[in-house]
């Protein structure tokens, strides 16, 4: 019953966002993992999204949710999870944490939402060795094959150039530079952790397998893409360019498509006011 359930609330998701599609341009904005809409017979629409370090997303992540349950209480942060007053979690750092717990490697949470609802995708944590293979192959398919644009936040400004090359009609007048600033809130000194030590980092990237060999391959598409669409990266590249690799999965800069149907994970839609509304925060990694 929740497997229908769940494909029964893919096909809502599908007929709306096509509904929306037949009324002209729509950019769409939610987290959600991929859905394969030609599985309900309708056109697929152009995916984006925007991925972090999965490294420094965990850690930030473990730190937002310390402050928010032990400092400032907010209600939002109670109301998902709140710590026993006996648990000690309030005390303890993230190497403290990492210190009494032998690390295991999970499917990965960037994995997942580019695996999208097919069942490997769906599998457990702890999850065996083949099976996590098999949700980061699928991922990584998608990622070639199934998303026009995936960024990478610590090379903003290389993602957002490659975002207007890749979509002028919606991104053509804006200003790379100042977006990729003016999007990122600014350390303000209020809030601050140390990055952990070796062996928990260690131990993160063991339990980060995945995720991270994602991350990589999202940072090299872009490299390629980059170069592709005849744009120079900012920050330098990663990785080299194999032409081979990508020539059959990347098809054009779609400058010639109509009324474009697309979905963004990551706030896509407030880049179009030209820089004056303020992404998440990095140190978040939301």
């Amino acid at each position: 019953a929740s497997d229908v359930y769940k494909r029964q609330e893919q096909r809502e998701f599908v007929g709306l966002i096509s509904g929306l599609a037949k009324r002209g341009r729509v950019v769409y904005d939610r987290h959600i993992h991929f859905i394969d809409f030609t599985d309900f017979g309708a056109e697929q629409p152009q995916y984006i999204n925007l991925i972090r370090d999965p490294i420094q997303m965990q850690i930030s992540t473990y730190y937002f949710w310390h402050d928010c349950a032990c400092r400032t209480h907010r209600p939002f942060c109670q109301a998902a999870w709140q710590p026993r007053n006996d648990s000690g979690f309030c005390l303890l750092d993230m190497d403290a944490v990492y210190a009494q717990v032998p690390p295991y490697p999970v499917v990965g949470t960037i994995t997942r939402y580019l695996c999208g609802h097919d069942p490997v995708c769906l599998v457990a944590d702890p999850a065996s060795a083949s099976a996590r293979r098999a949700a980061l192959e699928r991922a990584i398919d998608n990622l070639y094959n199934r998303y026009l644009w995936v960024g990478v936040l610590e090379r903003f400004e290389d993602s957002l150039q490659l975002l207007v090359q890749l979509l002028p009609g919606f991104f053509g007048s804006l200003n790379v530079t100042q977006a990729s600033r003016a999007h990122v809130r600014p350390d303000s000194g209020t809030y601050s952790y140390q990055q952990p030590k070796a062996s928990t980092l260690v131990k993160l990237a063991q339990e980060n397998e995945n995720d991270l060999s994602l991350y990589r391959h999202a940072t090299q598409l872009l490299d390629c893409r980059l170069r592709r669409c005849g744009s120079q990266p900012q920050t330098g590249a990663a990785f080299g360019c194999v032409a081979a690799e990508i020539g059959s999965r990347f098809h054009g800069t779609h400058r010639g498509i109509g009324p474009l149907r697309t979905i963004g994970n990551l706030a896509a839609n407030r880049l179009l006011d030209g820089g004056r509304t303020r992404l998440p925060s990095r140190r978040y990694g939301r």
